[in-house]
C-alpha cells in the first residue's frame, strides 16, 4: 500500500507546486496530500502493531503505543463525535510488558470507551 501512496502524494506534489491552479482546484490538491500523509501515517502505526510479537517480556514504548492507537480509531472517534484527548507525561519512558498483551487490553479500553 505504500508504493501507490507515494505515487499519489508524489503526482499531488507536482499538481500543489503548478502555478496555473484555481484556489479551488489547489484547495482539493491539498486534501488529497493531507489525507495520503494521514494514510502513510496510519500505515506506519498499523505496521508497528503488527509486528509479529513473541509474547514475551519486552521493552515497550507506551507513549509510541498510546498513539499509534489513536490514529487507528481517530476516523471512529470523528464519526461519532468523539473529543479524544491524549495528555501523556512527559517521563513516561519505556515499560517492561508482554507488547502484544498490552496492545490487546488498551484495544479493549478503547472499544469500551467508544
Amino acid at each position: 500500500m505504500n508504493n501507490p501512496l507515494t505515487v499519489i502524494l508524489g503526482y499531488a506534489t507536482l499538481l500543489d507546486e503548478g502555478p496555473t491552479l484555481s484556489p479551488q482546484e489547489r484547495k482539493a490538491v491539498e486534501a488529497i496530500i493531507n489525507e495520503a500523509r494521514r494514510m502513510k501515517a496510519t500505515l506506519e502505526s498499523l505496521s508497528r502493531i503488527s509486528r509479529r510479537q513473541n509474547d514475551q517480556f519486552d521493552t515497550i514504548s507506551v507513549s509510541e503505543l498510546l498513539a499509534d492507537m489513536e490514529q487507528l480509531h481517530r476516523s471512529e472517534f470523528l464519526n461519532r463525535s468523539i473529543d479524544f484527548r491524549m495528555n501523556i507525561a512527559p517521563a513516561c519512558r519505556a515499560s517492561g510488558a508482554m507488547p502484544s498483551s498490552l496492545r490487546q487490553a488498551v484495544l479493549h479500553c478503547l472499544q469500551f470507551a467508544i
